[in-house]
């Protein structure tokens, strides 16, 4: 039965069964669950930062991950899933680069302490 229900109400939530259909769902608290599923063919997780800087999108679509800048409408990183990564931008790496495979490269490389090899060059 549908009833009005006070704000200070407090309701088990295993005492209901909410389906909202189409309706949106808005909180300003927190969303805690153990698992998420979204579902859609190409389901997308919004991020809008409230202090005015970039906001970003997590979609899935066709096998590709991807991360969008939705702010100034550019990709930022895609994961295929073969493995392949694109990353648009600079990368910065603090670590450090470990590459198996070989490295190919359309443009320069360049380096402040020069570059050392080891086996084949």
């Amino acid at each position: 039965m549908n009833a009005s229900v006070d704000a200070s109400a407090a309701i088990a939530g295993t005492k209901i069964s909410p389906n909202f259909g189409s309706q949106n769902v808005v909180t300003t608290g927190t969303l805690t669950s153990n698992d998420i599923t979204i579902s859609d063919t190409s389901p997308t997780l919004q991020f809008t930062d409230t202090n005015h800087d970039d906001d970003f999108a997590i979609t899935v679509e066709s096998g590709l991950f991807k991360i969008r800048d939705t702010t100034n409408n550019q990709d930022r990183l895609f994961i295929h899933s073969d493995g392949e990564v694109d990353l648009w931008g600079h990368v910065d790496i603090g670590a450090g680069l470990d590459v198996t495979g070989n490295v190919t490269t359309t443009g320069s490389i360049t380096s402040s302490g020069g570059i050392q090899t080891t086996g084949t060059n």
